[in-house]
C-alpha cells in the first residue's frame, strides 16, 4: 500500500464501516444541501493542502477559502498545530500557502 501525506477517513450513515483514502498534495470536499439534485445549493468547500519546505512539511485546512488550521511537521518531531484566524486567501496562489 502506498504512503500518503494526507489520509481521510469518512464515517457516514451510508456505510457500515468507515471508508478511507490517501492524498498526495491536496483535496477538496464540496458539500451541497437541499432536497434533490436540482433543488440544492453549495454549503461548504473544505480543502486540505500539503507541501514541503526544505526538510519540513506543512499541512493546511481551509473552510470556504479561509485558513482555519495549519501544522508544521519537522523531520523527527511531533507536529506543531496552530489554529488560524479566519483569513481568506487565493488557493491558486501557491506563494500564499507558505504563511
Amino acid at each position: 500500500m502506498p504512503s500518503y501525506p494526507i489520509w481521510n477517513e469518512i464515517k457516514s450513515c451510508l456505510y457500515k464501516v468507515p471508508k478511507s483514502y490517501g492524498v498526495k498534495d491536496h483535496n477538496t470536499i464540496k458539500t451541497w444541501i437541499g432536497t434533490s439534485k436540482i433543488n440544492s445549493w453549495e454549503f461548504s468547500n473544505i480543502t486540505f493542502r500539503h507541501f514541503k519546505k526544505g526538510d519540513n512539511r506543512i499541512y493546511q485546512i481551509f473552510l470556504d477559502q479561509n485558513l482555519i488550521k495549519s501544522a508544521l511537521l519537522q523531520k523527527g518531531n511531533e507536529p506543531i498545530i496552530k489554529a488560524q484566524s479566519a483569513k481568506e486567501i487565493n488557493l491558486d496562489d501557491v506563494s500564499q500557502l507558505s504563511e
